[in-house]
């Protein structure tokens, strides 16, 4: 397991092979073979091991996600997926004036028109799709990586877990709209993961809840709100003192309406 850890990331470091490659050759197998020694033995090296094998594994699924996610963010793949909904539209049209004028009726020209319109909705179709499967798996195992590793973590260790729980709270953020099971991972993370390594980010985390209605919205909303009550219970000093002042938001804010859906929120929360 050290040996494929060390390889992985020794390959990664100097680019000897692709990040896909690196992370189905070597990080993945050796964060089963550690996951099957700690089954085995639960010593406290073997944590330390798997520990680091899912925290490197996190890291380069996390680099993958990114790759994918802002080529679909990009300006160039915005303006592909206008000229996709143009082309869908020309060939509606296209459908209507043949219904009209009837296959017999069809010129030559028009139905290579309509062939090459068709190829053109069928290529962009897939490469979008292909993007978007690629994007949810790789979101997946970055936060359940992160979260073995944030559970197995040593509170004396060098690294700096904060940055792996922004980078797991990031990833949750930026994709919990487009791919709604990822609110259920999260969910499940917080039955391993401690409380007290979500307390860094709690001010970014308590200013995103909400009452607002909808339902992909409503699913990270539970999940948000589980994890701020947990965070309360757990570590009242830091974060009780942020739930008053939301609940007071009404009365200090200068649009009542704009504080409502947050004031809501929190007072279910207490």
């Amino acid at each position: 397991a050290e040996n494929l850890l060390l390889c992985g990331v020794w390959s990664l470091r100097h680019k000897i092979e692709s990040a896909k490659c690196v992370q189905e050759s070597y990080l993945m197998p050796a964060a089963e073979v550690c996951h099957k020694l700690w089954e085995e033995r639960k010593s406290d090296m073997d944590a330390r091991c798997l520990s680091a094998s899912c925290l490197a594994l996190a890291q380069n699924a996390t680099s993958l996600f990114e790759t994918v996610f802002s080529r679909i963010r990009s300006r160039e793949w915005g303006a592909k997926i206008s000229f996709l909904e143009d082309q869908k539209t020309l060939s509606r049209e296209l459908e209507s004036e043949l219904k009209k004028v009837g296959k017999k009726n069809e010129s030559n020209a028009d139905r290579a028109h309509r062939i090459k319109v068709t190829r053109t909705i069928n290529q962009l179709e897939e490469e979008k799709q292909n993007q978007e499967n690629e994007l949810g798996p790789y979101a997946e195992l970055a936060l359940q990586s992160f979260g073995e590793s944030l559970s197995m973590a040593e509170n004396s260790s060098r690294e700096n877990w904060t940055r792996c729980v922004f980078q797991m709270v990031s990833i949750w953020f930026a994709v919990y709209q487009i791919l709604p099971i990822i609110n259920e991972t999260v969910s499940n993370l917080l039955e391993v993961v401690p409380s007290y390594r979500f307390v860094p980010l709690a001010h970014q985390l308590f200013a995103r809840i909400s009452s607002k209605e909808g339902e992909e919205f409503e699913k990270f909303q539970v999940t948000l709100q589980k994890l701020v009550c947990l965070m309360c219970r757990d570590h009242p000093y830091h974060c009780l003192p942020m739930i008053y002042s939301l609940i007071n938001g009404r009365d200090q804010g200068r649009d009542s309406d704009t504080c409502d859906p947050k004031v809501r929120a929190a007072k279910t929360i207490m």
